[in-house]
Protein backbone atom coordinates (compact mmCIF):
# COMPACT_ATOMS: atom_id res chain seq x y z
CA UNK A 1 0.00 0.00 0.00
CA UNK A 2 1.25 3.88 -1.07
CA UNK A 3 1.71 6.20 1.29
CA UNK A 4 -1.20 8.87 0.36
CA UNK A 5 0.44 12.42 0.84
CA UNK A 6 -1.29 15.21 2.11
CA UNK A 7 -0.96 17.01 -1.44
CA UNK A 8 -3.23 13.94 -3.18
CA UNK A 9 -5.21 14.38 -0.29
CA UNK A 10 -6.11 17.89 -0.40
CA UNK A 11 -7.83 17.90 -3.75
CA UNK A 12 -10.53 15.19 -2.04
CA UNK A 13 -10.76 17.03 0.50
CA UNK A 14 -11.57 20.63 -1.04
CA UNK A 15 -14.25 18.68 -3.26
CA UNK A 16 -15.46 17.51 0.26
CA UNK A 17 -16.01 20.75 1.17
CA UNK A 18 -17.33 21.54 -1.70
CA UNK A 19 -20.24 18.74 -1.56
CA UNK A 20 -21.19 19.81 2.17
CA UNK A 21 -21.36 23.35 1.63
CA UNK A 22 -24.40 23.86 -0.05
CA UNK A 23 -26.50 26.91 0.24
CA UNK A 24 -28.00 26.04 3.60
CA UNK A 25 -24.67 25.68 4.79
CA UNK A 26 -24.33 29.37 4.06
CA UNK A 27 -27.49 30.59 6.18
CA UNK A 28 -27.62 28.32 9.01
CA UNK A 29 -23.87 29.61 10.58
CA UNK A 30 -25.17 33.39 9.67
CA UNK A 31 -28.56 32.78 11.62
CA UNK A 32 -27.14 31.39 14.41
CA UNK A 33 -24.37 34.44 14.43
CA UNK A 34 -26.46 37.27 14.46
CA UNK A 35 -29.08 35.58 16.73
CA UNK A 36 -26.42 34.68 19.56
CA UNK A 37 -24.30 37.51 19.58
CA UNK A 38 -22.10 37.77 22.47
CA UNK A 39 -22.81 34.42 23.78
CA UNK A 40 -21.64 32.98 20.39
CA UNK A 41 -19.58 30.17 21.49
CA UNK A 42 -22.58 27.58 23.03
CA UNK A 43 -24.53 28.08 19.89
CA UNK A 44 -21.43 27.01 17.66
CA UNK A 45 -20.21 24.25 20.01
CA UNK A 46 -23.41 22.70 19.17
CA UNK A 47 -23.58 23.61 15.31
CA UNK A 48 -19.99 21.96 15.42
CA UNK A 49 -20.67 18.63 17.06
CA UNK A 50 -24.03 18.40 14.93
CA UNK A 51 -23.58 20.10 11.82
CA UNK A 52 -19.24 18.79 11.67
CA UNK A 53 -18.72 16.22 14.06
CA UNK A 54 -21.59 13.92 13.24
CA UNK A 55 -21.28 14.27 9.59
CA UNK A 56 -17.47 13.35 9.75
CA UNK A 57 -17.92 10.16 11.82
CA UNK A 58 -20.91 8.89 9.21
CA UNK A 59 -18.13 9.51 6.64
CA UNK A 60 -15.59 7.45 9.11
CA UNK A 61 -17.70 5.09 9.48
CA UNK A 62 -18.95 4.20 5.46
CA UNK A 63 -15.35 4.44 5.37
CA UNK A 64 -14.54 1.22 7.37
CA UNK A 65 -17.17 -0.73 5.14
CA UNK A 66 -15.28 0.55 2.11
CA UNK A 67 -17.83 3.09 0.96
CA UNK A 68 -20.70 0.58 0.77
CA UNK A 69 -23.61 2.41 2.01
CA UNK A 70 -25.90 -0.79 1.48
CA UNK A 71 -23.42 -3.05 3.76
CA UNK A 72 -23.38 -0.33 6.52
CA UNK A 73 -27.07 0.11 6.87
CA UNK A 74 -27.66 -4.15 6.17
CA UNK A 75 -27.06 -4.63 9.78
CA UNK A 76 -30.31 -3.11 9.99
CA UNK A 77 -31.97 -6.31 8.35
CA UNK A 78 -32.19 -6.45 4.61
CA UNK A 79 -35.81 -5.21 4.39
CA UNK A 80 -35.39 -2.33 6.88
CA UNK A 81 -32.11 -1.48 5.24
CA UNK A 82 -33.54 -0.69 1.64
CA UNK A 83 -36.33 1.49 3.17
CA UNK A 84 -33.84 3.78 5.33
CA UNK A 85 -32.13 3.91 2.17
CA UNK A 86 -35.01 5.07 -0.22
CA UNK A 87 -35.60 7.31 2.45
CA UNK A 88 -32.53 9.05 2.86
CA UNK A 89 -32.23 9.33 -1.16
CA UNK A 90 -35.58 10.77 -1.30
CA UNK A 91 -34.79 13.32 1.28
CA UNK A 92 -31.46 14.45 0.60
CA UNK A 93 -32.37 14.47 -3.11
CA UNK A 94 -35.43 16.07 -5.52
CA UNK A 95 -37.68 15.85 -2.66
CA UNK A 96 -35.93 17.84 -0.08
CA UNK A 97 -32.60 18.15 -0.33
CA UNK A 98 -31.82 19.57 -3.57
CA UNK A 99 -35.02 22.09 -4.21
CA UNK A 100 -34.15 23.33 -1.23
CA UNK A 101 -30.74 24.64 -2.42
CA UNK A 102 -32.00 25.93 -5.77
CA UNK A 103 -35.00 27.57 -4.07
CA UNK A 104 -32.96 29.32 -1.41
CA UNK A 105 -30.02 30.53 -4.47
CA UNK A 106 -33.15 32.20 -5.98
CA UNK A 107 -34.37 34.37 -3.04
CA UNK A 108 -30.57 35.56 -2.45
CA UNK A 109 -29.81 35.95 -6.11
CA UNK A 110 -32.25 39.01 -7.44
CA UNK A 111 -32.26 38.49 -10.50
CA UNK A 112 -34.22 41.05 -12.30
CA UNK A 113 -37.26 39.72 -14.49
CA UNK A 114 -36.62 36.25 -13.69
CA UNK A 115 -39.10 34.55 -11.78
CA UNK A 116 -39.03 31.58 -9.78
CA UNK A 117 -39.83 28.46 -12.00
CA UNK A 118 -37.76 30.49 -14.59
CA UNK A 119 -34.78 30.30 -12.29
CA UNK A 120 -35.20 26.59 -11.16
CA UNK A 121 -35.38 25.83 -14.43
CA UNK A 122 -32.27 27.17 -15.80
CA UNK A 123 -30.31 26.05 -12.63
CA UNK A 124 -32.01 22.37 -13.45
CA UNK A 125 -30.73 22.21 -16.70
CA UNK A 126 -27.27 23.45 -15.78
CA UNK A 127 -26.74 20.96 -13.38
CA UNK A 128 -27.57 18.11 -15.88
CA UNK A 129 -25.42 19.37 -18.40
CA UNK A 130 -22.59 19.54 -15.56
CA UNK A 131 -23.58 15.61 -13.73
CA UNK A 132 -23.81 13.85 -17.19
CA UNK A 133 -20.48 12.66 -17.22
CA UNK A 134 -19.83 11.19 -14.13
CA UNK A 135 -15.99 10.52 -14.77
CA UNK A 136 -15.12 14.39 -14.48
CA UNK A 137 -17.17 15.38 -11.07
CA UNK A 138 -14.18 15.44 -8.88
CA UNK A 139 -11.59 17.26 -11.49
CA UNK A 140 -14.69 20.21 -11.76
CA UNK A 141 -15.43 20.03 -7.70
CA UNK A 142 -11.80 19.77 -6.38
CA UNK A 143 -9.66 21.59 -9.70
CA UNK A 144 -12.66 24.45 -10.44
CA UNK A 145 -15.53 25.46 -8.66
CA UNK A 146 -14.12 24.49 -4.89
CA UNK A 147 -11.40 27.25 -4.97
CA UNK A 148 -13.89 29.63 -6.86
CA UNK A 149 -16.08 29.08 -3.83
CA UNK A 150 -13.34 29.09 -1.06
CA UNK A 151 -12.01 32.22 -2.51
CA UNK A 152 -15.21 34.22 -2.32
CA UNK A 153 -15.94 32.52 1.31
CA UNK A 154 -12.39 34.20 2.17
CA UNK A 155 -13.31 37.70 0.65
CA UNK A 156 -16.65 38.24 2.83
CA UNK A 157 -15.30 36.39 5.87
CA UNK A 158 -11.96 38.69 6.41
CA UNK A 159 -13.79 41.66 5.15
CA UNK A 160 -16.35 41.04 7.78
CA UNK A 161 -13.56 40.92 10.46
CA UNK A 162 -12.60 44.36 9.69
CA UNK A 163 -15.38 46.27 9.05
CA UNK A 164 -17.43 44.87 12.20
CA UNK A 165 -20.08 46.84 14.21
CA UNK A 166 -21.62 46.55 17.16
CA UNK A 167 -22.31 43.38 18.71
CA UNK A 168 -25.66 42.29 19.92
CA UNK A 169 -26.24 41.09 23.40
CA UNK A 170 -27.98 37.88 24.23
CA UNK A 171 -30.17 37.26 27.18
CA UNK A 172 -30.45 33.60 26.32
CA UNK A 173 -29.36 30.94 28.66
CA UNK A 174 -26.36 28.56 27.54
CA UNK A 175 -28.60 25.49 27.08
CA UNK A 176 -31.21 27.49 24.78
CA UNK A 177 -28.27 28.66 22.34
CA UNK A 178 -26.60 25.15 22.70
CA UNK A 179 -30.07 23.86 21.29
CA UNK A 180 -30.23 25.71 18.49
CA UNK A 181 -27.01 25.27 17.18
CA UNK A 182 -28.24 21.29 17.69
CA UNK A 183 -31.36 22.05 15.60
CA UNK A 184 -29.13 24.42 12.98
CA UNK A 185 -26.78 21.44 12.73
CA UNK A 186 -30.04 19.30 12.11
CA UNK A 187 -31.21 21.28 9.55
CA UNK A 188 -27.78 20.79 7.09
CA UNK A 189 -28.73 17.53 6.80
CA UNK A 190 -25.07 17.10 6.26
CA UNK A 191 -24.95 13.53 8.23
CA UNK A 192 -27.51 12.37 6.07
CA UNK A 193 -25.78 13.11 3.10
CA UNK A 194 -22.05 11.92 4.43
CA UNK A 195 -23.09 8.21 4.33
CA UNK A 196 -23.62 8.73 0.32
CA UNK A 197 -20.77 11.55 -0.87
CA UNK A 198 -18.29 9.21 1.08
CA UNK A 199 -19.62 6.18 -1.45
CA UNK A 200 -19.32 8.25 -4.62
CA UNK A 201 -15.95 9.29 -3.67
CA UNK A 202 -14.62 5.93 -2.78
CA UNK A 203 -15.96 4.83 -6.15
CA UNK A 204 -14.92 7.59 -8.48
CA UNK A 205 -11.10 7.04 -6.77
CA UNK A 206 -11.65 3.16 -7.21
CA UNK A 207 -12.61 4.02 -11.18
CA UNK A 208 -9.80 5.93 -11.53
CA UNK A 209 -7.74 2.71 -10.37
CA UNK A 210 -5.13 4.58 -9.37
CA UNK A 211 -4.74 3.73 -6.01
CA UNK A 212 -5.17 -0.37 -4.26
CA UNK A 213 -7.94 -0.25 -2.19
CA UNK A 214 -6.45 0.38 1.08
CA UNK A 215 -4.74 3.51 -0.34
CA UNK A 216 -7.99 4.67 -1.47
CA UNK A 217 -9.68 4.13 1.87
CA UNK A 218 -6.94 6.27 3.07
CA UNK A 219 -7.19 9.00 0.66
CA UNK A 220 -10.89 9.15 0.96
CA UNK A 221 -9.93 9.46 5.17
CA UNK A 222 -7.63 12.20 4.90
CA UNK A 223 -9.81 14.13 2.40
CA UNK A 224 -12.78 13.65 4.68
CA UNK A 225 -10.03 15.15 7.72
CA UNK A 226 -9.38 18.12 5.28
CA UNK A 227 -12.91 18.70 4.37
CA UNK A 228 -14.12 18.67 7.64
CA UNK A 229 -11.33 21.32 9.17
CA UNK A 230 -12.52 23.57 6.01
CA UNK A 231 -16.12 23.24 6.71
CA UNK A 232 -15.70 24.31 10.96
CA UNK A 233 -13.11 26.88 10.12
CA UNK A 234 -15.48 28.23 7.46
CA UNK A 235 -18.89 27.87 10.13
CA UNK A 236 -16.44 29.71 12.52
CA UNK A 237 -16.07 32.68 10.48
CA UNK A 238 -19.59 32.96 9.16
CA UNK A 239 -21.11 32.87 12.42
CA UNK A 240 -18.53 35.37 13.75
CA UNK A 241 -19.17 37.96 11.48
CA UNK A 242 -22.79 37.22 11.69
CA UNK A 243 -22.49 38.19 15.45
CA UNK A 244 -20.16 40.82 14.93
CA UNK A 245 -22.84 42.43 12.76
CA UNK A 246 -25.61 41.10 14.88
CA UNK A 247 -27.28 44.40 15.57
CA UNK A 248 -27.92 45.24 11.90
CA UNK A 249 -28.74 41.48 11.35
CA UNK A 250 -30.73 40.44 13.88
CA UNK A 251 -33.93 41.48 12.34
CA UNK A 252 -32.71 40.35 8.48
CA UNK A 253 -34.86 37.63 6.92
CA UNK A 254 -33.45 33.86 7.05
CA UNK A 255 -33.78 33.24 3.58
CA UNK A 256 -31.51 35.73 2.38
CA UNK A 257 -29.38 36.15 5.14
CA UNK A 258 -26.19 35.58 3.36
CA UNK A 259 -27.47 38.87 1.11
CA UNK A 260 -28.36 41.16 4.04
CA UNK A 261 -24.61 40.03 5.59
CA UNK A 262 -22.82 40.62 2.25
CA UNK A 263 -24.62 44.28 1.52
CA UNK A 264 -24.06 45.03 5.32
CA UNK A 265 -19.89 44.35 5.03
CA UNK A 266 -19.24 44.94 1.44
CA UNK A 267 -21.77 47.60 0.68
CA UNK A 268 -22.11 47.79 -3.34
CA UNK A 269 -20.12 44.99 -4.28
CA UNK A 270 -22.58 43.00 -2.15
CA UNK A 271 -24.64 41.40 -5.20
CA UNK A 272 -21.37 40.33 -6.76
CA UNK A 273 -19.88 38.31 -3.85
CA UNK A 274 -23.16 37.17 -2.67
CA UNK A 275 -23.94 35.37 -6.00
CA UNK A 276 -20.92 34.37 -6.63
CA UNK A 277 -21.28 32.23 -3.43
CA UNK A 278 -24.18 30.96 -3.47
CA UNK A 279 -24.38 30.27 -7.39
CA UNK A 280 -21.36 28.16 -6.43
CA UNK A 281 -22.48 26.26 -3.19
CA UNK A 282 -25.49 25.50 -5.08
CA UNK A 283 -23.58 24.02 -8.35
CA UNK A 284 -21.62 21.76 -5.80
CA UNK A 285 -23.64 20.26 -3.42
CA UNK A 286 -26.57 19.90 -6.15
CA UNK A 287 -23.89 18.29 -8.72
CA UNK A 288 -23.22 16.13 -6.46
CA UNK A 289 -27.07 14.64 -4.70
CA UNK A 290 -27.96 14.81 -8.36
CA UNK A 291 -25.62 12.12 -9.38
CA UNK A 292 -26.13 9.94 -5.86
CA UNK A 293 -29.67 9.65 -6.61
CA UNK A 294 -29.58 9.10 -9.94
CA UNK A 295 -26.68 5.67 -9.50
CA UNK A 296 -29.24 4.70 -6.46
CA UNK A 297 -32.33 4.59 -8.93
CA UNK A 298 -30.25 2.93 -12.57
CA UNK A 299 -29.08 0.42 -10.43
CA UNK A 300 -31.25 -0.28 -7.83
CA UNK A 301 -34.67 0.91 -8.52
CA UNK A 302 -34.47 0.13 -12.33
CA UNK A 303 -31.79 -2.52 -12.13
CA UNK A 304 -30.18 -0.92 -15.37
CA UNK A 305 -32.94 -1.21 -17.47
CA UNK A 306 -33.36 2.66 -17.85
CA UNK A 307 -29.89 4.67 -18.88
CA UNK A 308 -28.01 6.69 -16.54
CA UNK A 309 -28.71 10.20 -18.52
CA UNK A 310 -32.76 9.00 -18.19
CA UNK A 311 -32.53 8.40 -14.30
CA UNK A 312 -31.04 11.74 -14.10
CA UNK A 313 -33.25 13.96 -15.65
CA UNK A 314 -36.32 12.58 -13.75
CA UNK A 315 -34.19 13.23 -10.90
CA UNK A 316 -33.89 17.45 -11.94
CA UNK A 317 -37.33 17.09 -13.24
CA UNK A 318 -38.44 16.21 -9.81
CA UNK A 319 -36.12 18.70 -8.26
CA UNK A 320 -37.43 21.42 -10.45
CA UNK A 321 -41.21 20.77 -9.00
CA UNK A 322 -40.43 20.66 -5.32
CA UNK A 323 -38.22 23.88 -5.68
CA UNK A 324 -41.54 26.26 -6.43
CA UNK A 325 -42.52 25.47 -2.79
CA UNK A 326 -39.72 27.87 -1.46
CA UNK A 327 -36.92 27.44 1.10
CA UNK A 328 -38.62 28.46 3.99
CA UNK A 329 -41.88 25.95 3.64
CA UNK A 330 -39.26 23.50 2.89
CA UNK A 331 -37.11 23.65 5.90
CA UNK A 332 -40.37 23.40 7.77
CA UNK A 333 -41.49 20.34 6.28
CA UNK A 334 -38.57 18.32 7.14
CA UNK A 335 -37.22 19.43 10.35
CA UNK A 336 -39.91 17.03 12.64
CA UNK A 337 -38.20 14.20 9.67
CA UNK A 338 -34.79 15.35 11.08
CA UNK A 339 -35.76 15.60 14.52
CA UNK A 340 -36.17 11.81 14.63
CA UNK A 341 -34.12 10.33 12.04
CA UNK A 342 -31.17 12.21 13.18
CA UNK A 343 -30.73 9.97 16.46
CA UNK A 344 -31.80 6.96 14.95
CA UNK A 345 -28.61 7.63 12.37
CA UNK A 346 -26.34 8.50 15.07
CA UNK A 347 -27.00 5.56 16.52
CA UNK A 348 -26.76 3.46 14.41
CA UNK A 349 -23.11 5.22 12.79
CA UNK A 350 -21.62 4.50 16.52
CA UNK A 351 -22.85 1.04 16.32
CA UNK A 352 -21.11 0.37 13.19
CA UNK A 353 -18.08 2.18 13.82
CA UNK A 354 -17.85 0.06 17.20
CA UNK A 355 -18.33 -3.49 15.32
CA UNK A 356 -15.71 -2.32 12.50
CA UNK A 357 -13.22 -1.62 15.27
CA UNK A 358 -13.85 -3.38 18.62
CA UNK A 359 -16.51 -6.18 17.23
CA UNK A 360 -20.12 -4.80 18.93
CA UNK A 361 -22.44 -6.88 17.03
CA UNK A 362 -25.78 -5.55 18.68
CA UNK A 363 -27.28 -3.03 16.52
CA UNK A 364 -30.82 -3.40 16.69
CA UNK A 365 -32.05 -2.76 20.24
CA UNK A 366 -30.14 0.72 20.83
CA UNK A 367 -31.56 1.96 17.19
CA UNK A 368 -34.75 0.89 18.20
CA UNK A 369 -34.58 2.47 21.89
CA UNK A 370 -33.04 5.96 20.40
CA UNK A 371 -35.99 5.99 17.68
CA UNK A 372 -38.54 5.43 20.54
CA UNK A 373 -36.43 8.24 22.96
CA UNK A 374 -36.54 10.86 20.14
CA UNK A 375 -40.28 10.10 18.88
CA UNK A 376 -41.51 10.85 22.94
CA UNK A 377 -39.83 14.22 22.76
CA UNK A 378 -40.76 14.91 19.41
CA UNK A 379 -44.66 14.30 20.24
CA UNK A 380 -44.25 16.28 23.57
CA UNK A 381 -42.89 18.96 21.71
CA UNK A 382 -45.74 18.45 19.46
CA UNK A 383 -48.25 18.54 22.31
CA UNK A 384 -46.91 21.52 24.47
CA UNK A 385 -46.05 23.77 20.90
Amino acid sequence: MKQVTFRQALPIGVAMFSMFFGAGNVVFPLILGANSGSQLFYAMLGFLVMGVGIPFCGLFGILLFKGDYQAFFARLGVFPAYLTIVFLIILIGPFVGMPRIISLSFSTLHIPGLSLWQFNLIACALLFALTLSRKHIMNILGYVLSPLLIIALLTLIITGFSTHSAVQDSHQSPLILLSHGVENGYNTMDLLAAFFFAAIVYKILTLKAKHDNESNVQLTLKGSIIGAIILALVYIGFSTIAALHSAELIHADKAQMIYYTAHVILGSKASIVANSIFALACLTTAMTLGVIVSEFVQEKIFRGLVPYWGCLLGTYLITFVFANFGFINLINYCLPILKLLYPALIMLTLCNIAYKLWGFKPVKWPVAITVAIALGFLVQGILYA
